[in-house]
């Protein structure tokens, strides 16, 4: 309901509740049904309960329209990642989005959003949100210390979990970015990875 569409129903009341004092016969927009009298002391039968029937009805008029405007749903764009195959629930789930031209970056700060949920039931999720449609991909890991970096032991092979997008399991080193990357159209998206230890 737009703002004008009130202010010409409350004119019309208004008018009304003059053509009463005046003793004319009042204007009523068709489409309204009238309400029953409303009686307060101090005020008359006739016009002055016409009067406070229009400012009830632009009243709820205005807060179902604030009701509808509220309503409307979010259009932000979300990457959904479900993350399975965790041996415990200790430490914490890191999440990295990337680009062609962040992948296998040495600083994941480079990624183009980072993502940390908890842990429950050997099981996490990560969520990229605002992000615009494109090419992607994700690496998670299972951070069981909660240091903030993947562990490695000196031959440099990792000591934690970890994944990939389109569950790519790397062999003689990371795996390139077109065999983890994914389409993102926009909107919402979800997709699962599970996750590997060596």
């Amino acid at each position: 309901m737009s703002i004008t569409l009130l202010i010409v129903l409350l004119g019309l009341y208004v008018r009304s509740f003059r053509q009463f004092r005046s003793g004319a016969s009042p204007v009523i927009p068709c489409a309204i049904q009238p309400m029953s009298d409303v009686k307060i002391a101090g005020f008359g039968e006739n016009g002055e309960s016409m009067f406070i029937r229009a400012i009830v009805l632009a009243g709820c008029l205005t807060i179902a329209s604030t009701s509808d405007t509220h309503a409307q749903p979010s259009n932000e764009h979300l990457l959904h990642v479900e993350i399975e195959g965790l041996r415990n629930n200790n430490g914490q789930m890191l999440g990295e989005l990337h680009t062609s031209a962040t992948w296998l970056s040495k600083e994941n700060a480079k990624a183009v959003v980072l993502a940390k949920s908890i842990i429950a039931h050997n099981h996490a999720t990560c969520e990229f949100s605002g992000i615009a449609a494109g090419e992607y991909a994700v690496s998670v890991i299972h951070n069981e210390n909660s240091n903030g970096k993947l562990d490695k032991n000196f031959l440099g092979m990792p000591r934690e979990g970890f994944g990939m997008s389109n569950d790519v399991i790397p062999r003689f080193g990371p795996p390139k970015f077109e065999a983890v990357a994914f389409s993102f159209d926009g909107g919402t998206s979800d997709i699962k990875i599970v996750m590997r230890y060596l």
